[in-house]
């Protein structure tokens, strides 16, 4: 058991801290963000290290994290981020979603590409998908694609090179071929349409985390 929290003496008021997403690296290190503005935590070769803007961190806010196939370090820090070189580097978004500073969700592929949901936190209309390879990005918003709402909660990658997303107005999910399938309380059995999270099983089930339990499709 591990735990990264209070042995650094944080201010008052911060007596309690919510650690969200987790992404382990091709070196076997275990990155998580930290959902209140205390850095990230890094466990390295048994050693958990807390690190903030002193140590290079864009902020010390950050949310989603994930490393893809060739090995580098993404994260969302008011902005999305790759770990180049020991250095953090933004990355530009398309001018349609540029105002959208938070990146709630990341997903790598393995042809190299990382799909980035990022939102805005005083303009909750705007925000979407990005599909970043090299440099080269797509946008998938309400307004261009089938998705089902702005704010996406999480993104997934299946096996069979199916994308899902997940929001509070249902799923959705893309093929390698770009058929949009939308998946909500209506069409299928899925419990309810607020979708939190997304997992596929070694069977090739795909999993659905909602706001009322929890549902699975075959």
């Amino acid at each position: 058991q591990h735990r990264v929290e209070q042995v650094e003496a944080l201010p008052a008021g911060r007596a309690s801290e919510r650690w969200g997403r987790l992404a382990f690296d091709h070196a076997g290190a275990l990155w998580v963000t930290n959902r209140w503005g205390a850095g990230m935590g890094l466990l390295r070769e048994g050693k958990w290290q807390r690190l903030t803007a002193s140590d290079g961190l864009p902020s010390n806010s950050n949310s989603a994290v994930a490393c893809d196939a060739g090995g580098v370090v993404w994260a969302g820090f008011g902005g999305l981020y790759r770990l180049v070189d020991g250095k953090w580097e933004r990355v530009a978004l398309p001018a349609k979603l540029e105002g959208c500073g938070h990146v709630s969700a990341l997903a790598p592929s393995t042809d190299g590409a990382v799909w980035a949901a990022v939102t805005s936190g005083s303009h909750p209309e705007l925000g979407g998908v990005v599909r970043v390879e090299g440099e080269q990005t797509g946008i998938y918003t309400p307004a261009t694609s089938p998705l089902p709402s702005a704010r996406v909660r999480d993104v997934l990658v299946a096996r069979n090179g199916d994308v899902w997303f997940a929001s509070d107005t249902g799923a959705a999910r893309v093929s390698p071929a770009g058929e949009w399938e939308t998946v909500t309380s209506v069409n299928s059995g899925l419990c309810c349409n607020i979708v939190l999270a997304l997992a596929e099983d070694s069977q090739g089930r795909i999993w659905f985390a909602t706001a009322d339990g929890v549902s699975c499709r075959e």
